[in-house]
């Protein structure tokens, strides 16, 4: 673009808010790819049935205007394998290089390290479980980031200290909303279920959440798994 006559070109930038990420995307692109490849110890592969996800992720992150509401946060589903946690963490590693974007990247946890970690002394706690750079003063979180929780739906079968790991997933994932409202920082999940699925398991105030929270994204593909 920067052949163009210089008023030609300052005046399709300052029409184009999004122009400075679009101009980066290509090497934002790259970066993914080698976060990927060293993620999965080989080649990520991008198969035609994932190009179209992997797009509109890439737009979001970058903080570009698509297909996906960027005031939400990514509930990533589809079946088992292809790739889910993968190319979400590839999208985090990649953004902590960006110089554009790195503001939007996550913290990652799972259910499972969730409900293990509230189940050593019975409750969660909101410092250490929402973000492990949160502190916690005088019930106000302090700091708080975005947070992936990968696996979301997972089935536990440790010590629950008679609470169901669907009640202490609610009782973390309505603290996470509590930081939505309040300081706009979002939560992205990878789950196996369908929304539907979801709604039926978190019934009540929790699944009258969702709509809210997320901005639900299904990928497509065969398991990667070996």
């Amino acid at each position: 673009m920067e052949y163009l006559l210089p008023k030609i070109y300052e005046t399709f930038k300052s029409r184009n808010k999004d122009f400075p990420k679009r101009k980066t995307r290509p090497v934002i692109e790259s970066r993914f790819i080698q976060c990927a490849n060293r993620i999965v110890g080989g080649d990520y592969g991008i198969s035609e049935e994932n190009k179209h996800c992997l797009d509109i992720i890439m737009d979001y992150m970058l903080g570009i205007e698509g297909e996906i509401d960027l005031s939400k946060g990514i509930a990533l589903y589809g079946d088992f394998g292809p790739g889910k946690s993968i190319m979400m963490e590839a999208f985090n590693e990649t953004l902590k290089t960006s110089q554009i974007s790195a503001s939007n990247s996550f913290m990652v946890t799972s259910v499972e390290a969730i409900i293990s970690d509230a189940s050593k002394d019975g409750y969660l706690d909101c410092g250490s479980l929402l973000n492990t750079s949160d502190t916690v003063t005088g019930g106000v979180i302090k700091n708080p980031r975005h947070v992936l929780i990968n696996e979301f739906g997972y089935t536990y079968t440790g010590k629950s200290y008679g609470t169901s790991v669907e009640e202490k997933v609610e009782v973390f994932l309505m603290k996470r909303y509590e930081i939505f409202q309040r300081y706009k920082k979002v939560t992205h999940i990878t789950t196996n279920f369908t929304p539907n699925q979801l709604d039926e398991m978190y019934k009540g105030r929790l699944s009258d959440r969702f709509a809210e929270m997320f901005h639900f994204v299904k990928l497509e593909g065969k398991s990667k798994r070996k």
